[in-house]
């Protein structure tokens, strides 16, 4: 145990080593650089995979991050005469809360069947043929699912060993790094108010990610807090574009190869990314470079997910893999399906979604009545004006698309 402590701790310098150089070198906001670096691995990992070149990246990257921690506290030290920069309210309650839950979580142990179905056999996998699945993988039965968090999670036991409570530590990490970036929104950090609103964000995601909890390597949570952490991204450099381009490109493009239903979440934030270019007149761009940085943010960020479909093909072929975005597929499964068996889906899917008893409508229930009290707040006793209605509607056109794809996968992509 005393060993695995001490490779997670020059693991977590080694990512501390590329923070530095995303704050000091390209001046990136340092409660965004957390996530970019860990999606930036991902990518690179990613990348490596697919050109067979796995096992030297997830060599070299640590290393690379440990070289870079240490020339930067030196440098630090030499220019300023201290080594760590001084810890925010808000950094250290941050500090404090990831202690506490990664040091409960290395001591948990995976239940949930899905993480030996897939997500923790897909690491396991990842670790031991440094490789990606193939036509004689035979003991991965979800084989078109994309590796996004798998090669986070690979990142980490590739350099301490695999350890369940290691995974679930990476895990939080990604996660802790995602609602970190949230932050980046916020105008007064040093406020306490400030603070306490951002744990009860956090209290509130806990709770009604009661399906999912955060003991396990399923990703469903994941997703919407990269969606959240792409979009915080968003606000924050909507003043720079360029900036404003590569954090979209970077964090979006691994949301689309988290799961794929990711893409959903991919367009919510890739048509935001469009609103704020279009409406952003700070930067006097012109109609023809707007619709370039448009063209070439929409074009990169996909361009992850479109690889992975067609490593999927040319690996796998003709081969229906289980959940493969594939039209036969779904058209068979489809016409499998009787009437009488997708109405019966669609009264069992309605009754959940508006039944008060369950956790998911009790919590849009709590968005929207925090919404129109805000707003009535501003509006009424403030007398300022606010756009929390143009929020409100989009929060509510948003949860229809989702539920309406879900409803759309239990009918065309889920067997009888």
């Amino acid at each position: 145990m005393a060993v695995i402590g001490i490779k997670l701790t020059l693991l977590f310098f080694s990512n501390y080593g590329y923070v530095c150089l995303l704050r000091n070198q390209l001046k990136v906001n340092r409660y965004m650089a957390w996530i970019l670096q860990a999606t930036a691995i991902i990518l690179l990992l990613y990348i490596a995979s697919l050109m067979n070149l796995l096992s030297f990246f997830g060599l070299i990257l640590p290393r690379i991050g440990v070289i870079l921690g240490v020339y930067f506290i030196i440098d630090n030290w030499r220019r300023r005469h201290f080594v760590f920069t001084k810890i925010s309210l808000v950094t250290s309650s941050f500090l404090g809360y990831f202690i506490l839950l990664a040091g409960t979580l290395y001591h948990s142990r995976l239940l949930h069947y899905d993480n030996f179905s897939h997500w923790a056999l897909i690491v396991k996998y990842l670790l031991t043929q440094q490789a990606l699945p193939d036509m004689h993988s035979h003991i991965i039965g979800f084989s078109s699912y994309p590796i996004g968090t798998s090669l986070w999670c690979y990142y980490f036991v590739n350099f301490v060993g695999f350890n369940e409570g290691v995974m679930l530590v990476a895990q939080f990490c990604l996660i802790m790094s995602c609602l970190y970036a949230m932050v980046a929104v916020i105008k007064d950090k040093s406020n306490l108010l400030t603070v306490s609103v951002m744990f009860l964000v956090i209290v509130l995601f806990n709770y009604f990610n009661i399906a999912i909890r955060m003991n396990n390597l399923l990703v469903d949570f994941v997703l919407p807090l990269l969606t959240l952490a792409a979009i915080a991204g968003i606000v924050n450099y909507q003043k720079n574009i360029y900036m404003m381009s590569a954090t979209t490109i970077i964090v979006t493009s691994v949301l689309g190869i988290v799961k794929n239903n990711g893409t959903f979440f991919v367009v919510i934030v890739l048509c935001y990314y469009v609103f704020t270019v279009i409406k952003n007149k700070t930067g006097q761009l012109s109609f023809a470079k707007k619709s370039v940085f448009v063209l070439g943010t929409v074009g990169l960020t996909m361009t992850p997910y479109i690889l992975w479909l067609w490593h999927i093909k040319n690996t796998f072929g003709q081969q229906l893999s289980k959940h493969e975005v594939n039209v036969t597929a779904y058209q068979n499964i489809y016409e499998a399906k009787t009437p009488a068996v997708i109405n019966r889906v669609m009264q069992s899917f309605l009754s959940h979604v508006f039944s008060p008893a369950t956790v998911p409508t009790q919590g849009i229930i709590m968005i929207n009545l925090l919404f129109i009290i805000t707003i009535i707040i501003i509006s009424m006793r403030l007398h300022q004006k606010n756009h929390l209605i143009i929020g409100l509607i989009m929060t509510n056109l948003i949860i229809v698309g989702y539920y309406l794809g879900i409803l759309m996968m239990f009918i065309f992509s889920m067997p009888n």
